[in-house]
């Protein structure tokens, strides 16, 4: 269940966050296994959200719903741009045991894991796994957000347990699979969600080469170090997120929809997105002054916004009910293109010369053109026919059938396990 594991997620990373303090003054080993902990357990998440959408948005109202959900993140950075520098400098926590510039670093973790603890309980108390579960929800609401979505019932809604999601289980009967298996092959083998899986990594590693080399560029060549400020270490990410829900609000218009297909948008939002930021990372690439080195970044990132209404949401148009299971594909290999993208910077930087970081810069655009050409050429945002999954279910077994099938599932994992 998608709510479920988010909130076991951020329970988890709000408790890594609260003694990252004690363990960082313990040993450096111990903190970077907490960091990769934290990692571990945020994978989770947007996978969840993407999971939630695809039971609780209408075809109709998901941009406006991602929307309002998905700019969290910049307001969540920008809360710890912002609060974090104050709480630095004149928060509590403060150890001697630790050399760094700012005495009262500490109180940051505290305070952020603290305030996530907070909004893990508000999650798992409101929210649910689909309409037909929620205890509060109208029945006219719950119907006309199933017939939108031409949902399952609830009873029905038993989709996949973990264990369909790994193809090594396919031993199991079929009574202990439950009704659904997640389709692998056809979505290996789905041009669509390759096409998102290039979109997604082209963002992915755009962005980060944005958002941690770009400052570097700007303080090495340009002499101006942003993150001195934490207002203007934020501003990329305020304009980002003051902008995504107007954003929200035209694509989810009757005007927009009765104009422009929902293929049309996700390609007009995507190639918009990706061509926005290619270009002002060029910009910024001969900017000759910090301040409009930093504006390029800032126009780049707003550029951004528009991204979530293009191949973010996409995965819920093709399978609503495996959206959780494709964004988790499609962002794993996003997340490895973010990763290498800042190494690729460093290693084509070794003297920090302006033509170095200019060959970074349009290397990084190139990226993200060939991932707005992949996405404007072969996207699509039709149901697909793997979109309910691999159906297995037996509706003359009995009861006996499945004590037999309990106990042969038993008997193969001690096998297993012994053998």
């Amino acid at each position: 269940l998608s709510p479920i594991p988010t909130s076991s997620g951020m329970f988890i990373n709000s408790v890594l966050c609260i003694v990252t303090p004690p363990v960082a003054r313990f040993h450096l080993d111990a903190f970077i296994g907490l960091r990769v902990l934290q990692g571990l357990s945020q994978a989770v998440i947007f996978p969840a959200y993407h999971a939630l959408l695809g039971k609780w948005a209408p075809a109709k109202n998901l941009a406006l719903m991602a929307g309002i959900a998905y700019p969290g993140t910049s307001a969540g950075v920008i809360l710890v741009f912002t609060a974090g520098s104050e709480l630095d400098a004149h928060g509590f926590g403060s150890s001697s045991d630790v050399n760094y510039s700012g005495d009262d670093w500490p109180s940051i973790f505290y305070v952020f894991g603290s305030a996530s603890l907070l909004v893990t309980l508000l999650w798992a108390f409101f929210v649910h796994e689909s309409p037909s579960v929620h205890p509060r929800i109208s029945r006219a609401e719950r119907t006309m957000i199933e017939t939108a979505i031409a949902a399952t019932p609830a009873e029905e809604l038993q989709a996949f347990s973990i264990l369909d999601v790994f193809p090594p289980v396919a031993f199991l009967p079929a009574r202990i699979r439950k009704r659904t298996a997640v389709p692998w092959r056809s979505i290996f083998l789905s041009v669509p969600v390759w096409v998102m899986t290039i979109a997604q990594s082209a963002g992915d590693f755009g962005n980060y080469t944005l958002l941690t080399c770009v400052p570097t560029f700007i303080y090495e060549v340009v002499g101006m170090n942003i993150f001195d400020s934490g207002t203007y270490a934020a501003l990329p990410y305020i304009c980002q997120w003051a902008i995504s829900i107007p954003l929200g609000l035209v694509v989810n218009s009757s005007v927009w929809q009765r104009s422009i297909s929902f293929i049309a948008t996700r390609k007009i939002t995507t190639v918009t997105s990706q061509v926005g930021c290619a270009v002002f990372l060029i910009a910024a690439a001969y900017s000759k002054t910090g301040m409009f080195a930093l504006a390029m970044v800032i126009v780049a990132t707003s550029f951004q916004a528009l991204f979530t209404y293009g191949s973010v949401i996409n995965h819920v148009d093709l399978s609503p009910r495996f959206a959780g299971i494709l964004f988790a594909y499609t962002n794993f290999f996003g997340s490895i293109a973010g990763i290498v993208g800042p190494y690729i910077a460093d290693a084509l930087t070794p003297h920090k010369t302006r033509a170095e970081w200019r060959m970074v810069f349009f290397i990084t655009a190139g990226v993200y053109l060939f991932g707005a050409l992949s996405y404007g050429l072969f996207a699509s945002a039709e149901r697909q026919p793997w979109a309910e999954g691999e159906i297995f279910d037996d509706h003359d077994a009995t009861e006996e059938d499945d004590r037999e099938a309990v106990v042969s599932v038993i008997h193969t994992i001690e096998t297993k396990s012994t053998g």
